[in-house]
Order: C-alpha cells, then structure tokens, then sequence
C-alpha cells in the first residue's frame, strides 16, 4: 500500500492488488471456509490477472480497474476452455465483490463482462463389451438385474437405489 503523509493524516492513495488479494484469499480460507483446491485455483487465476496488468502496464489499483480492463484479460485468456474463463471471471468477480463490501471500491467492474457458454456434455455410459463383462461378472441374479437397469435403461444410481416394485410394470406384453 501507498501512504501519502499531508501533515498529520495519512490517507491511502492506491491500495496495491496483491495486498487485496491476500485479504480475499484471508477471508476464503477463513470465513467462507473455502477448500485448499478453491484456494489454489484462485490464486492461480487472480496471479494470471497480476500478469496481465503487469505485462500491459495497468495500474494495480483496484479503484482503477474497469469493465474495460476486465474485458480485455477475458479476451487475453481466450485460449483457455470456456469452463476455465468463466471459473476465472467468477474469481474476480467475487474479489471485486469482496472490495466492494469492504469499500474499497464503489462498483464491480465484473459486473456486465459476457461469458462463454460451456457446451453441455451428455452423460456417457460403458462400452457394450464393458456392460457385457460388468453384468457376467455380477455374483447373483439382484447384481445382475440392477446392472442390467443401469446399463440398458440408463438409470442414474440414485434412480435404481430408490426403485420400489410397484415401480415395474407386472404386464409386458
């Protein structure tokens, strides 16, 4: 942090990003009770941005950070999957949020930044051979029934653990 000294009070002119970074990462692990996994990943993210400040020159002033800045590391880290940009920008944005209530700054400049979608993915199952082998290698008919379920109507484990057998129906034909 920079101090200027006018007289006798000392007003803060430009609170250094690192030094609210390890207020935010402080306030993860301690209050939020975030995991060491979150933890890490963040500081990854916000050190990334720290580069990208440094590297283009731009103030490390929170208060000075804008939309505009923001948008630009988005657009520097586009090489990135869109999961991992919008975990990126989710770390800022909650940073900035934390400023904001701290008061250190006036407004999150996240805040309106556009995101990309992440295409969803559609769950995948087992190979048929390895749905083959699974299902010859269950110990009894109940194994053998609930593979069965799994493998050829798709149920979801949840799904079969809660199976009653009014759930089936008695008539096939």
């Amino acid at each position: 942090r920079r101090v200027e000294t006018t007289g006798d009070s000392h007003t803060q002119t430009g609170t250094e990003l690192r030094a609210s970074v390890e207020s935010f990462l402080a306030y993860l692990a301690g209050y939020r009770r975030c995991s060491q996994a979150t933890i890490t990943a963040y500081e990854h993210d916000l050190r990334r941005f720290g580069e990208f400040l440094s590297r283009g020159r731009l103030s490390d002033d929170p208060r000075e950070i804008s939309t505009r800045t923001i948008q630009a590391f988005a657009i520097s880290i586009g090489n990135l999957a869109p999961a991992s940009i919008n975990r990126t920008l989710n770390c800022l944005r909650s940073l900035f949020g934390f400023l904001e209530r701290q008061g250190i700054v006036e407004r999150n400049p996240v805040q309106g930044v556009g995101r990309p979608k992440v295409p969803l993915k559609l769950p995948s199952g087992p190979a048929i051979g390895d749905a083959q082998q699974l299902v010859e290698a269950a110990r009894n008919p109940r194994e053998k029934s609930m593979l069965l379920l799994l493998a050829c109507c798709g149920l979801r484990r949840s799904e079969l653990l809660n199976l009653d057998t009014g759930d089936i129906a008695a008539d096939v034909s």
